[in-house]
């Protein structure tokens, strides 16, 4: 446990096996248990007044000695915890403005790729772009950190194509970070997946950015999905 300043706030941030053991130990004194509809996490409450604070995906939740102690994070919707380490979350105020971060995303894989990276739709050049990403992700195949930002910039290509607009799919971890989808018409398109598994297969098929682009351009009603205004 954790002894915050002089409140004495007493609670511990867990990986997600180490908060199943407390549930499954404590499973037959559940007093009650409910959802947090701004991040989805799951608090049970338990007899004894000790509390375990799930998040709904991954990363790290909390165990406390009581509610009191997480009210504070809950009601600030920020919590000490560690996250998952991934790309989006590591980017979250520069993908909550996608748009803005545009040019940083370009001048970063400009660096990255030795080659001049532009939003630009013609097709020569997306041909002498495609021959670049193929050579890379042939002797590179694991390369994520560059796959995911070359995700993020053929969303833009896709955009600016279709004419579209950035909605946000929430990642729910305790601290909430953003997945950018598009939408158009009161549907929406995804990208990010599609295109890294392009890359995966890189050195089996070469990548055609042209070709994604005409055929991963499909946009789907919006039924179920929850999309949120990304918070900075």
């Amino acid at each position: 446990m954790e002894e915050s300043n002089a409140q004495k706030e007493f609670y511990s941030a867990m990986d997600i096996k180490s908060l199943s053991k407390i549930n499954d130990k404590k499973f037959d004194n559940i007093d009650h248990f409910y959802q947090l509809k701004s991040n989805m996490a799951l608090v049970t409450i338990y007899k004894d007044g000790t509390v375990t604070l799930f998040p709904a995906s991954s990363g790290e939740g909390l165990y406390a000695d009581d509610i009191k102690y997480l009210e504070p994070m809950i009601a600030s919707g920020v919590y000490p915890v560690k996250g998952d380490g991934s790309f989006f979350e590591k980017e979250k105020t520069r993908i909550a403005n996608l748009k803005e971060s545009i040019p940083y995303y370009c001048a970063e894989l400009s660096k990255k790729l030795d080659f001049d990276v532009k939003v630009s739709l013609d097709p020569i050049y997306l041909e002498r772009l495609s021959v670049v990403i193929t050579k890379r992700f042939s002797t590179k195949r694991k390369d994520y950190p560059l796959a995911y930002l070359l995700s993020v910039y053929v969303g833009e290509l896709m955009r600016v194509q279709e004419g579209a607009e950035y909605i946000y799919r929430p990642e729910n971890t305790l601290n909430i970070y953003y997945t950018p989808e598009l939408t158009k018409d009161g549907k929406f398109c995804t990208f990010v997946g599609e295109f890294i598994r392009e890359l995966e297969i890189a050195h089996v098929t070469p990548i055609n950015v042209g070709e994604f682009l005409s055929k991963r351009n499909d946009f789907y009603p919006i039924s179920t999905r929850r999309y949120i205004i990304p918070k900075l």
